[in-house]
């Protein structure tokens, strides 16, 4: 069962604005502003990052379950989420923890 603040919650909600306007955003091309807020807003950006730096603490599969949500609906969008989070394990799995930590 889901909350109002569990990610899977907040991320169909998101995937749910999205799919309102996707296909018209798609076609007209441009930046999706709106929505980048939007996910910003949402604090879903801090999913993988650890309880202790301030994240949520999702794991990799959690996070590939959000992106797989978005992409249902707006691939833009899930290609934006997922490229963050992928951003944030590449420096934790090629650098040194006090490059990362802080």
């Amino acid at each position: 069962m889901t909350t109002p603040h569990d990610p899977v919650h907040v991320a169909r909600r998101l995937a749910a604005d999205w799919a309102s306007t996707a296909a018209e955003r798609d076609e007209r091309g441009g930046t999706p502003k709106r929505e980048r807020d939007a996910l910003r807003d949402s604090g879903l950006l801090t999913l993988s990052i650890p309880c202790e730096f301030g994240g949520l603490g999702a794991s990799w599969s959690d996070t590939l379950n959000i992106v797989r949500e978005f992409a249902k609906v707006d691939s833009s969008m899930a290609h934006v989420f997922g490229f963050q989070h992928l951003m944030l394990a590449t420096v934790r799995l090629f650098s040194r923890p006090d490059q990362w930590q802080p």
